[in-house]
C-alpha cells in the first residue's frame, strides 16, 4: 500500500473526526480503492484536513483557546 493509502486508513481510524470530514475521507478513500492513486487537488485538500488533527495543532487551538477566554 502506498503513503496515501496508508495516511487514509490511518486517518479514517481515528474516532474523533467530524462527520462531514469523515464523509469527505470515506469518498477519497474510495477512489484511492478504485484508483490507487488520488489527484494532486485530492491529496493536497486530504493533507489540508489531516493537519486539522496534528497533536501540535490542537494543542496550539486549545492554548489560543484558553487565552481568549481568560480575556472575557
Amino acid at each position: 500500500m502506498s503513503d496515501q493509502g496508508s495516511r487514509l486508513e490511518t486517518f479514517l481510524a481515528r474516532t474523533d473526526i467530524k462527520t462531514s470530514e469523515r464523509s469527505f475521507g470515506d469518498s477519497l478513500k474510495a477512489w484511492y480503492d478504485k484508483k490507487k492513486r488520488l489527484s494532486q487537488g485530492q491529496w493536497s485538500a486530504f493533507q489540508r484536513m489531516e493537519a486539522r488533527y496534528d497533536p501540535q495543532v490542537i494543542a496550539q487551538r486549545q492554548s489560543l483557546q484558553k487565552r481568549l477566554i481568560a480575556r472575557w
